[in-house]
């Protein structure tokens, strides 16, 4: 016997993900993005870890 979808109740509701696709490497999807966000987080670490050090002194 086959289980029913349950359909969602309401738009609000989050949609469930069932399935994930582990087998598409990231590098070889779009290095372009990878390049960028590499780049990000030369700015992004020093700014959070400034952030932490600031919250940990008071």
């Amino acid at each position: 016997m086959r289980k029913q979808r349950r359909k969602r109740a309401e738009l609000e509701e989050p949609q469930r993900i069932t399935k994930a696709v582990t087998h598409i490497r990231l590098i070889e999807t779009n290095p372009g993005k990878l390049a960028a966000l590499d780049q990000l987080a030369l700015i992004f670490l020093p700014l959070v870890q400034r952030y932490v050090s600031h919250a940990l002194l008071y």
